[in-house]
């Protein structure tokens, strides 16, 4: 974006013979956005926390920065798990297909509770220095809830479902009943 700015500063100071101001700064754009390719990931997640053992679901959209339009420039996306140290705990490398890529990243139930950093990025991104347009996302994960047994210290042997009668005159389509010593 500071190179925008740049054009932009150029293009305000030149002379009036050089055409309309407006054309010359859409051209210089044109250019930079040529020159550049600019990309932008974003990861559509199916929820905003997690508990630990726990697995982190998402679409991922690749687009093109200057028109949000599907981009397909790159084919691999990558997409890191960083522990609150920022260290990498689960990296996936997912095929894009059309901008468009789907995938998990499955949370160990022995890490910490604490806020992680999900990172999404391309290789043209990281050659080209895009920094600005890498997907950073906190993420808070819980420490998952032990499964104990009801409090009577047992666990349920069969559900409590009760079975009423129809109705006289009413046809039954559909009928459930206990067979003897089983349900």
């Amino acid at each position: 974006m500071p190179a925008v700015a740049g054009l932009l500063a150029l293009a305000a100071f030149r002379s009036p013979a050089d055409g309309n101001p407006i054309q010359v700064i859409a051209e210089k754009l044109s250019e930079y956005y040529a020159l550049t390719r600019p990309e932008k990931v974003y990861l559509h997640l199916d929820r905003p926390a997690y508990g630990t053992g726990e697995t982190i679901w998402f679409s991922a959209y690749v687009v093109d920065a200057l028109r949000h339009h599907p981009d397909t420039l790159s084919r691999v996306l990558h997409v890191d798990l960083l522990s609150p140290e920022r260290r990498v705990v689960v990296r996936r490398t997912l095929r894009l297909a059309g901008g468009r890529a789907y995938g998990d990243l499955d949370i160990s139930d022995t890490l910490q509770a604490g806020t992680y950093l999900l990172r999404a990025y391309t290789n043209w991104m990281r050659n080209v220095g895009h920094s600005e347009y890498i997907y950073e996302r906190r993420l808070q994960v819980w420490p998952a809830a032990p499964n104990q047994p009801e409090e009577t210290g047992a666990w349920p042997t069969r559900p409590s479902l009760p079975l009423t009668p129809l109705p006289p005159l009413v046809r039954s389509m559909c009928s459930f009943s206990r067979k003897a010593g089983a349900w």
